[in-house]
């Protein structure tokens, strides 16, 4: 999918003014087991607490799979235990 490989460039503008504090403040508090539906290219992943026992992350665009595949290698997250859905 075209859009995938420039998405993360396209809302960097609107992560920096407003997603960004949006993340930060619903996902610091999350705990337990979580699964995220539709992770796109991970851009919550650096949100996530050491608090996150289990993370399993949906994402069905190949594309945008690939670059979540990449953010997840680069993640320190050590409980990520799907990603391929």
């Amino acid at each position: 999918m075209f859009i995938s490989r420039f998405y993360d460039k396209m809302m960097a503008g609107i992560e920096r003014k407003c997603l960004r504090q949006w993340r930060q403040s619903l996902l610091s508090t999350v705990s337990g087991q979580v699964l995220e539906i539709g992770a796109g290219t991970g851009a919550n992943l650096v949100f996530y607490s050491d608090k996150v026992e289990q993370l399993i992350l949906s994402e069905p665009d190949d594309d945008m799979r690939k670059q979540l595949k990449q953010k997840i290698v680069q993640s320190s997250i050590q409980n990520i235990i799907g990603h391929l859905y």
